[in-house]
């Protein structure tokens, strides 16, 4: 009896080991040389320095994935923090807004990767459970982008 129990216990715990292995996320970062360095972590904004409105959209848009994500993590079961996390949205909304008005400069042919993040971060800065599988996708999506916006890997 005591040795079942112990096997069941034991194999949850290795379950629950390999699911959390198994979820992990390796990022493939670039530098401005272009060498590549894998994290598991997302790639900081920094690397991308470009001065072209893709390039400030890639920094700010990754700034928005934080942002987002706290979004969700400050709900509570309250009502408080409820109105708190819908106020939060409606501002994330509207900064949102702003870059709709300036991915109209950017080709969509050349960077769908920024569109694509966009409509992702729609979804990334609601109240509700779902916001973070959002935000990972508009992670995603800008790290494809940053491999269009920086230079190629070097070769030697």
């Amino acid at each position: 009896m005591i040795a079942r129990s112990f096997a069941c216990i034991a194999g949850f715990v290795v379950l629950s080991l390999l699911s959390s292995l198994a979820s992990a996320e390796i990022y493939k970062c670039r530098d401005a040389n272009g060498r590549a360095s894998f994290s598991q972590t997302p790639c900081p904004a920094s690397v991308v320095t470009g001065d072209t409105e893709a390039h400030k959209l890639w920094r700010e848009m990754r700034v928005m994935v934080n942002q987002g994500q706290s979004i969700y993590k400050k709900l509570g079961p309250d009502v408080s923090a409820i109105i708190e996390c819908k106020n939060s949205a409606k501002a994330y909304a509207l900064k949102l807004d702003e870059y709709d008005q300036r991915l109209q400069t950017v080709s969509e042919h050349k960077h769908p990767a920024l569109f694509e993040a966009q409509r992702y971060l729609r979804e990334c800065g609601q109240c509700r459970a779902s916001a973070m599988q959002y935000c990972k996708r508009a992670d995603t999506e800008l790290d494809k982008e940053m491999n269009v916006l920086l230079p190629p890997v070097a070769r030697k």
